[in-house]
């Protein structure tokens, strides 16, 4: 069991087949076939992946480099699909539009004042080879105008204490790149409750 900080006085306890993983330095316990799963490969240029708070997959979506596509919602069958060149040369352009996304940890990620809900995993990755990893939880709620936000898990500030009510500005970000995505690959036929970011 692994705990994962969620705010000062709460915890989101992760039950797990036991293996471990680094995260931005950080050892956390998970499931050896998820996080298989969301290795990024060399020709993987976005994934992400949707879970609940205790690691039990939701949906998938993977764009590979060539344009292929793979997604899945729940247990659902996978499905494929293949980008045209357009489309494919749009979501090159909307990564190198968005490249602060790189320079990001998942430790920097602000979240919401939110004790339960699901955590959102993404990859991002240019034709030159330049990627990222990284893991959010509850994420959708930057789309939530009366939402409440925390600084990430480490905070930048010399008192190192959480701030509380922050403006998300990483997570907008993050979600800003991930929906100009998802609004392509819908548009290609990828089922778009594989792109949700919450549980609906």
């Amino acid at each position: 069991m692994v705990r994962l900080r969620q705010q000062n006085s709460s915890f989101l306890l992760l039950e797990t087949s036991r293996i471990k993983r680094k995260i931005d330095g950080n050892s956390y316990l998970i499931n050896r076939n998820l996080w298989r799963e969301t290795m990024a490969e060399e020709n993987i240029l976005f994934c992400y992946m949707l879970t609940d708070a205790w690691g039990l997959r939701l949906a998938k979506v993977t764009v590979f480099k060539d344009g292929k596509v793979q997604y899945k919602d729940g247990k659902r069958k996978e499905s494929c699909c293949k980008l045209n060149e357009p489309s494919l040369k749009q979501i090159k352009e909307i990564l190198k539009q968005h490249a602060v996304i790189f320079e990001y940890t998942s430790s920097e990620i602000e979240f919401p004042n939110i004790l339960d809900g699901v955590m959102n995993f993404f990859t991002f990755a240019t034709q030159e080879g330049e990627s990222v990893e990284l893991m959010a939880f509850n994420i959708g709620e930057v789309r939530n105008p009366k939402g409440h936000f925390l600084e990430g898990f480490m905070p930048t500030s010399e008192k190192n204490i959480l701030n509380h009510d922050v403006v998300p500005v990483k997570a907008i970000n993050v979600v800003k790149t991930f929906d100009e995505i998802a609004e392509i690959l819908v548009k290609n036929g990828v089922d778009s409750k594989c792109l949700r970011l919450t549980y609906q």
